[in-house]
């Protein structure tokens, strides 16, 4: 580390920082020799605390996880009462200015499983899979739970920290200094004795904490293991990221006094190992208790006091064991020495603020400020390919591709497309820092505002302008070139035709850059010849996913009791998030997610379900107008002009106006709401630039589909007593199966309480499939029950994998089917007399999605009747539903069986009954999945635990039906993380000779098995229950999709 970072000559800091270690308290009382030495120790003290004092503990509190104590839960407040808290009451200049780390002892090992060992094993022997581990780690180290709570409680009220079960960070000031501190947990893997070589200190741990203390001006590092008892295939780099980093590492273990002052090309940092205060040592009664003191004068010079304890004076005395009488060792510090690290590039601490800063004022109960690398998700980008002169194959990358293939110089001219709210500003920022990390290049970051000339001269001017408001280093490495980094490019103060001169001028001169520009058809029409000449891409919405490792960083902003907890709301969170997006009905960019998010603080975890999701969709209207307009009076107003604008849209039959339309219009609402007779040009503008509006040439139309919908529905709502608009909305109901009569129903009911809407919506789900009898799953699936055999009713449960492994791959494979699945549409010129059975079937969908969200707005507000109602045509209609699909099947079954047989007839390995036995398994895959699709999709609807009661009651109104017991406990699964054993013992009494039925009980079962951690023990139970296997066998080969480290991403 280079000494004192912009700490000058003329202004000296010293610090005194006392390292302790190893005190291993065995049980709640200390013993007599512990006393002593704590005594002396308080009173040896007195010469060395002051106000820039500092203490620092490297491990070891209890001794062997606390097995000696009464009620080890009570071992660390132990601890505390008996050695913090003294130290605390004699100087309370130390106060927030204790640092402590964990040690082998520290750790419970009683309560380490099988699997947690093999967790070990992999680690040690696979380096690759050590990031996942690390984000397993990260969240809860097995048998630490009790150091991790008494950690968080320590340290509950202190100002500037970052907490994790692997690293802690603090940073603080002294003397008008950025002091940082890296707390790392070495420790986690100490599952025996056998610590040397076996133990890991994750390249993440310390990436991660760089991020946070990186810009400190003195960095300080607590670990308890020394370098040679880490793996092998670790300790170059952890000495190496020490000496480059930190400026002093503080280590416990083996109780022997070392002290290593290490001056390299890397950077200057200095090594304390802490002797033991345990009182009594092991190996030897001849053994002295000891600590250490620094004096700290960064750049200058470090004092070391070695200090040991004397048994027959009961004081602590200069430790001369190490050749100088008084104990004192002095080193002055050869600044000159890490010369050729001060020629390195660094980026300006302010610069890297704005780097961080997240563009927006989000804010965390839990965290006044966000800042980017804590929430930050790569995007996926479309990749427009000009090649040909057909039409353009696009195809999908990851955005961190595209910086490898910067440095290698594959490509050296880069677009990103997006418009105002896909995160291009954020994106940018990424890419300054990760080209900054590349060697090829020193990048340049522009505000598209400050191109105000086609003439390169100028644009390298105003590079060196900001390299001095970027950088602080004083000259840049030969081997560096600028990349230049011009965000949104569109707001040069340069017209069209200049802007395209400019980006001709970049690419003749052989520049290399990348620049971000709102809209691909402004781009288009723009840059048409040069596009050729670079490399064009397009933010993509977040998937899935994306849209789920997003939800997972603010979720750990909370802190929760124990990982069920903390998964219970990330699930809700989640169901709310993609209810709100919908079908790409919001941009499921970061933006509006954290807008959600944001929303959600106003609300309790349990009440997320009871607020309707209406509100979150005026949130991002009112964040989106908020931009342009002051008072609420004034979005008011525009409220009610949008609402005329969309029912206009509709009633045209057309979501576009022309200018012309556009200003007919506005004449309109100015004479039907007797207002100013002027307005439309600020109108049109503050609609556009609050990004509720598009303009595209000379066509107008609302920006995002949700905004279109939501105003629509609110005009609707607003005109209820209207008999034309009643007539209206049965007509909307009754053409379901169109996307847009479908949305169009579903804002009306996030607006409006009228039991007409009610009325409306259930008369519409009685109306589908009518004369179809309703399943029950009991006589009426005897023929299903027949194609059952062993092989096709066989589910794992893998109990090596994690929650976020399933749920990961859940969602990969939900996003790749989203991708790849082609989409029905039904126009709205389409007769319904000639819908067929598809059409109908997405009606039902649509009717049961509303008649939920019908339920959940209103769980508190319905009577219990209207209530029963509805949430009996909801199960009625998914099974109506289900039965017409089911006859389908039945009556084409003799037909699919044949295709089947014939299409593997070419195959001589199978037999006649094999391929009899592989038709028969596809076919009772479809009336499985067919079951499993449909009561998934009711219960997703329907389950909250508000409703509970109305469940209760449909369950014993249909007492003994299978299907309706089978929707019924899949409710309780979605909305409840305990699982329902008795009803599990029920229904297995219920279902015990219907095969289908207690198959589809196993698979729901599993489900939540997969998606909620769990004891082991009531898993085997469960699985015991439902004749589960039980894989044990790790599959840690895992896809490099999910071995991808979570926060990084």
């Amino acid at each position: 580390m280079r000494w004192g970072n912009k700490i000058e000559k003329k202004h000296k800091i010293i610090m005194n920082i006392i390292h302790l270690s190893d005190f291993h308290l065995r049980n709640e009382k200390l013993d007599i020799m512990h006393e002593r030495v704590l005594k002396a120790l308080l009173n040896d003290l007195e010469d060395y605390v002051n106000e820039s004092t500092l203490l620092i503990f490297s491990g070891d509190f209890i001794n062997a996880g606390g097995k000696d104590f009464d009620n080890p839960e009570d071992a660390f407040y132990s601890f505390r009462n008996s050695v913090f808290n003294p130290l605390l009451e004699k100087f309370p200049t130390l106060k927030n200015r204790i640092f402590f780390t964990p040690g082998n002892h520290d750790l419970t090992r009683g309560s380490i499983s099988i699997l947690e060992k093999s967790h070990k094993e992999n680690m040690l022997e696979k380096p690759a899979n050590r990031t996942e581990f690390y984000t397993h780690f990260r969240q809860n180290v097995v048998g630490m739970e009790l150091y991790q709570a008494f950690k968080e409680d320590f340290y509950g009220n202190y100002p500037d920290k970052n907490i994790s079960a692997l690293e802690d960070n603090f940073t603080l000031k002294i003397d008008g200094f950025k002091i940082g501190i890296s707390s790392f947990n070495s420790s986690f893997l100490c599952y025996s004795d056998s610590d040397e070589g076996n133990v890991l200190l994750l390249e993440e741990q310390l990436t991660n904490s760089l991020e946070k203390v990186g810009s400190c001006n003195v960095k300080i590092a607590i670990l308890h293991h020394p370098l040679n008892f880490y793996h092998q295939s670790e300790q170059e780099m952890i000495k190496n990221f020490l000496e480059k980093e930190y400026d002093l590492v503080f280590i416990g273990h083996t109780h022997k006094q070392q002290s290593e002052f290490n001056q390299t090309l890397l950077g200057n940092c200095y090594f304390s190992v802490g002797k033991s205060l345990n009182s009594l040592d092991t190996e030897s009664t001849t053994y002295t208790n000891g600590y250490s003191v620094i004096e700290f004068n960064p750049g200058f010079t470090l004092k070391v006091n070695l200090r040991k304890y004397n048994r027959i004076g009961e004081r602590f005395i200069p430790n001369s064991d190490y050749g100088k009488e008084n104990g004192v060792h002095e080193i002055s510090i050869n600044k000159n020495l890490g010369n050729e690290k001060a020629k390195e590039l660094r980026i300006n601490p302010r610069f890297k603020e704005f780097l961080n800063d997240i563009g927006a004022n989000f804010r965390h109960k839990n965290k006044s400020t966000i800042r980017l690398e804590e929430i930050y998700i790569y995007p996926n980008l479309e990749r427009y390919d000009y090649s040909s002169s057909d039409e353009e194959r696009n195809t999908t990358v990851n955005s961190k591709d595209i910086f490898v293939d910067i440095n290698i110089n594959d490509t050296k001219r880069v677009v990103i497309l997006g418009d105002n709210s896909s995160g291009k500003t954020s994106f940018s920022k990424k890419v300054f820092e990760q080209i900054f990390e590349k060697e090829n290049y020193y990048p340049i970051f522009i505000k598209g505002e400050d191109i105000k000339s086609t003439d390169t001269r100028e644009l390298i001017k105003l590079k060196n302008i900001l390299l001095n408001d970027q950088y602080e280093s004083e000259k840049i490495p030969a081997i560096k070139r600028p990349f230049f980094i011009i965000d949104n490019l569109n707001d040069a103060k340069l017209k069209h035709i200049y802007i395209k001169k400019f980006v001709g001028s970049l690419v003749q001169n052989n520049f290399d850059f990348l620049f971000t520009w709102d809209q691909l058809f402004t781009f288009n029409e723009i840059f048409d010849s040069l596009i050729s000449k670079m490399e064009v891409y397009e933010i993509m919405p977040f998937g899935k996913k994306y849209r789920f490792q997003l939800l997972e960083k603010w979720t750990d902003f909370e802190i929760f009791k124990n990982e069920q907890e903390r998964l219970n709301q990330l699930y809700e969170v989640e169901k709310l998030v993609d209810s709100i997006v919908g079908k790409n009905l919001v941009p499921a960019f970061p933006l509006y997610i954290l807008t959600i998010l944001q929303a959600t603080e106003l609300y309790p975890t349990e009440n997320l379900e009871k607020s309707t999701l209406g509100h979150y969709y005026d949130v991002l209207i009112k964040s989106a107008l908020g931009k342009i307009l002051v008072k609420n009076s004034d979005i008011e107003k525009y409220y009610t002009y949008l609402s005329e604008l969309a029912n206009k849209m509709y009633e045209k039959e057309s979501k576009t106006l022309s200018e012309e339309e556009f200003i007919d219009f506005h004449k309109y609402y100015v004479k039907q709401y007797n207002l100013h007779k002027n307005g439309f040009i600020e109108m049109e503008r503050n609609l556009i630039l609050s990004d509720i509006m598009l303009k595209n040439k000379k066509c107008y139309k609302f920006k995002y589909d949700y905004i279109y919908y939501y105003f629509l529905g609110k005009f609707l709502a607003d005109n209820l007593e209207d008999s034309i608009i009643k007539k209206k909305i049965v007509k909307i109901a009754d053409s379901l199966y169109n996307t847009d009569d479908a949305n169009t129903f579903l804002f009306l009911s996030h607006h409006s309480k009228s039991e007409f809407v009610i009325q409306t919506i259930v008369n519409t789900a009685r109306g589908i499939f009518p004369n179809i009898e309703m399943l029950n799953f009991g006589d009426d699936i005897k023929e299903i029950d027949k194609l059952i055999t062993e092989a096709s009713t066989t589910i794992t449960l893998d109990i090596t994998k994690t929650p976020r492994e399933y749920k990961l791959n859940e969602l990969e494979e939900s996003d790749e089917h989203i991708n790849s699945k082609n989409s029905i549409s039904y126009d709205s010129e389409d007769n319904k007399n000639s819908i067929d059975t598809i059409a109908e079937i997405n009606k039902s969908f649509k009717t049961i999605e509303i008649l939920g969200l019908i339920l959940k707005n209103r769980s508190a507000s319905l009577k219990a009747d209207p209530k029963m109602e509805i949430a009996r045509e909801t199960y009625f209609l998914g099974l109506r539903s289900t039965s017409l699909i089911f006859k389908t099947f039945l009556e084409g079954e003799e037909f699919i069986k044949d295709e089947i047989v014939q299409l593997i007839s070419k195959d001589p390995s199978l037999t006649k009954s094999d391929k009899e036995e592989l038709a028969k398994k596809f076919i009772f895959n479809m009336y499985y999945m067919t079951a499993y699709t449909i009561i998934k999709r009711v219960s997703s609807s329907v389950a909250t635990k508000d409703l509970e009661p109305t469940f209760d009651d449909l369950r014993t109104e249909f007492k003994g039906n299978n299907a309706i017991s089978l929707i019924d406990i899949a409710n309780k699964l979605e909305y409840s993380s305990k699982f329902p054993f008795q009803e599990l013992d029920n229904l297995k009494g219920q279902f015990k000779n219907n095969q289908f039925s207690f198959f589809l009980l196993k698979r729901f079962s599993l489900n939540h098995l997969r998606m909620f951690p769990m004891k082991e023990v009531e898993k085997q139970k469960i699985c015991s229950k439902l004749d589960i296997p039980i894989s044990t066998q790790r599959h840690i080969e895992m896809t490099s999709k999910v071995t991808k480290q979570r926060r990084n991403q």
